[in-house]
């Protein structure tokens, strides 16, 4: 019995100490600066023209709006937000242009084939220049254009673009 109540014991001093030391641990997190958050490069293309970097189709200019998707051959969460945005019908209440970053042409071609054959959507190619410019490194990537190619609105994909 009394080895339970020695054992009680040590393990409560371990727990004071663990305690200590976590308020000492936020005493000195308080005492560190608060980070300052970058403001987002994307912010720099708004209100600028996107027909000075990407090629649009004729489309765009006969609808109020336009949506712009970004989106890489390899990138698997591009796919599935591609078939999430087609099978709620998204693709028909929004002119969705499709812009895709290919490492081959092959794979390029394979894309742009499936997506002709079962959605009648057309799909352009994004050279590493264009990404560049329009300053894209995450995927997919919504751009917002309004019928004068303005650039109004960058979503990445955590955004509710569509």
């Amino acid at each position: 019995m009394i080895i339970y109540l020695l054992l009680f014991l040590i393990w409560l001093f371990f727990l004071l100490v663990l305690l200590i030391q976590v308020r000492k641990l936020a005493k000195a997190l308080a005492l560190l600066p608060k980070p300052k958050f970058i403001e987002k490069k994307l912010d720099s293309l708004i209100k600028k023209d996107i027909s000075n970097i990407l090629e649009l189709p004729n489309s765009y200019s006969k609808h109020d709006e336009s949506i712009i998707m970004l989106m890489a051959a390899s990138c698997k969460i591009c796919h599935e937000k591609l078939d999430e945005i087609i099978h709620k019908n998204k693709h028909k209440s929004h002119n969705l242009i499709i812009y895709l970053y290919s490492e081959t042409p092959d794979l390029y071609n394979q894309f742009n084939n499936n997506i002709q054959a079962h959605y009648q959507l057309p799909v352009f190619p994004l050279s590493d220049i264009q990404k560049n410019q329009l300053q894209t490194f995450v995927f997919p990537t919504f751009i917002r254009i309004n019928s004068k190619a303005t650039i109004t609105k960058i979503s990445p994909i955590s955004d509710k673009a569509l």
